[in-house]
């Protein structure tokens, strides 16, 4: 026998092995893996009467005030959304005592609550690292935190509306979370919020249900159902004192840009604006797929290879939420965006055609659709960010993203007001 057939053979072989061990695995992966639990949970209890006099601006440094709101866990925590970004657990011991976590490197500050004459808190004091009494004065906000608790049949979600402190009535926007668990204590949502709150519009932002203090279970959901909590939080701002009912929008940032919030706004002429962040407009199975390629190709794999092994990838999270790919995995956004009446406004970073998002492959299928209908939709691709909109190694979104985020609602609200 000569080489050359001698060699055909064995790379006939082993295509044949290859691709038996290709088949095998996409057989073995659903039996192998076992599906995430699903547990019935039960949202922590809290004392909120002894939170909501807590909760408002103080000036722990001088000229530096910090929000104190409420948090996912059922205690607060301070945030900061100037140059030194941070979230920092603040947990109720007793009436009028917590404990203040800055940071893992340091121990918690036992805090307490000071009262003038008419029982309101004024202060927090407490004792820094040199033992020395520190003094935070209450001090203006911006916005106020108000507790936002709302139902979606019988299930209760919890989360903060916030409110600007300027003479009302005021436009606002309700955010939908992306995917898995996800709560009001994300700073990525914070920092949204900010800065759509700094053109005197609130925001609605609440616990995924699942997450934090909202009720239900995001691991068995199909968008529907997601989609239901985000028009019962719709209702509960239209029913809020100092908040403007004819003009509230929608902010979808990922999994709640792609699926949630178009089919949210299809068909409603109550809403005077969408935005979708970082929003895929494809199916969920097509955006898991090109997600594993990317993903096998920053592992080293050559492209070629990537593209062959990327069904043993997608694989691999359909068989541990095998519930929630039957439900969602072919939900095409596109037809919903038709439907849309409100003006729509899609921002993608072009680093994330390299890791979570077909951004090309969105931009187009948007175009078309914007070609082919009266929708009102503006993309705009931010380049060298990705799927956060950061820079490397940065922990805040790029300034002109927000920028552009909260200019473009502010003139669609100014809008529908005149």
């Amino acid at each position: 026998m000569s080489a050359g057939r001698t060699f055909t053979k064995a790379l006939l072989w082993w295509i044949g092995l290859m691709i038996g061990l290709y088949v095998l695995s996409l057989i073995l992966i659903p039996i192998l893996i076992d599906p995430d639990p699903i547990e019935s949970r039960v949202p922590p209890e809290r004392d909120l009467e002894l939170l909501s006099e807590a909760v408002g601006w103080y000036e722990i440094e001088p000229g530096a005030c910090v929000l104190l709101t409420y948090a996912a866990d059922g205690n607060l925590a301070f945030v900061s959304m100037d140059e030194d970004l941070f979230l920092q657990r603040f947990e109720l011991i007793e009436p009028d005592r917590f404990v203040w976590s800055p940071g893992r490197e340091q121990r918690g500050r036992d805090v307490k609550l000071l009262k003038g004459e008419s029982s309101e808190v004024t202060a927090l004091e407490w004792m820094d690292e040199s033992n020395e009494a520190r003094l935070a004065l209450r001090c203006a906000g911006p916005y106020e935190p108000r507790d936002a608790t709302f139902l979606n049949g019988d299930i209760e979600l919890s989360g903060t509306l916030f409110v600007p402190t300027t003479p009302g009535p005021h436009p606002v926007a309700v955010l939908i979370h992306g995917s898995g668990e996800s709560h009001r204590d994300n700073l990525w949502y914070l920092q949204i919020a900010h800065h759509v709150l700094s053109r005197q519009i609130a925001v609605l932002l609440p616990d995924k249900r699942g997450s934090g203090l909202s009720a239900g279970e995001w691991r068995l959901a199909a968008f529907d159902d997601f989609v239901a909590d985000t028009e019962a939080g719709i209702e509960f701002v239209q029913s809020q004192p100092g908040i403007d009912a004819s003009r509230v929008g929608l902010v979808g940032v990922s999994q709640g840009g792609s699926w949630i919030a178009p089919v949210a706004a299809a068909d409603r002429a109550d809403l005077s604006f969408v935005v979708s962040l970082s929003g895929a407009a494809v199916t969920p199975n097509q955006q898991l797929a090109h997600e594993s390629v990317q993903t096998l190709a920053q592992m080293g794999f050559p492209r070629p290879v990537a593209v062959v092994l990327q069904p043993i990838a997608s694989a691999v999270p359909k068989a541990r939420r095998p519930v929630w790919w039957d439900k969602n995995g072919d939900v095409d956004p596109i037809p919903y965006w038709e439907r849309v009446v409100a003006p729509v406004l899609v921002l993608y970073g072009g680093e994330d055609e390299r890791d979570n998002v077909p951004v090309q492959t969105s931009v187009d299928r948007l175009a078309s659709m914007k070609a082919r209908s009266d929708s009102e939709i503006t993309v705009q691709v931010f380049e060298g960010v990705g799927h956060g909109f950061r820079e490397p190694g940065q922990q805040e979104i790029r300034p002109d993203v927000l920028r552009t985020l909260a200019d473009w609602v502010l003139m669609r609200v100014e809008e529908d007001r005149e």
